[in-house]
């Protein structure tokens, strides 16, 4: 089994994948949306496919889109969501967007965590 690994360590189990785009099987549409936010272009900038054999790094894609197909049991009833993981070759401009942008979420959070040991510092005194 493949597994595609995104920039924040994120694991996707990928039932295949072919060119630029990697199949993936989800239990529930919960797990849908959870894929959907993980799928932002700074944590696609930089993303490792994993198999038995090998890993791949695969870099400057840009999440084009979700095509979803519904795995239903005998009775008709949705079972899994077979989701199809899309991407494109992101140009020069996107490429640099994503890397500032990426740049700046982790400048960003390292700020809060600065602050909030200060007050956390303050409120020992």
């Amino acid at each position: 089994m493949s597994k595609l690994i995104l920039k924040d360590k994120t694991e996707i189990e990928l039932s295949t994948h072919y060119g630029d785009t990697f199949v993936t099987v989800i239990d529930n549409f919960a797990k849908l949306d959870e894929l959907k936010d993980k799928l932002t272009d700074a944590n696609t900038l930089v993303m490792t496919v994993q198999n038995e054999s090998n890993e791949e790094t695969v870099t400057g894609l840009k999440l084009q889109g979700i095509t979803t197909t519904f795995i239903k049991n005998e009775l008709g009833a949705i079972t899994q969501i077979q989701a199809l993981l899309m991407f494109r070759s992101m140009d020069k401009t996107e490429q640099l967007e994503a890397t500032l942008t990426g740049r700046i979420d982790v400048l960003s959070n390292m700020l809060v965590e600065l602050m909030n040991s200060e007050e956390e510092e303050e409120g020992n005194e």
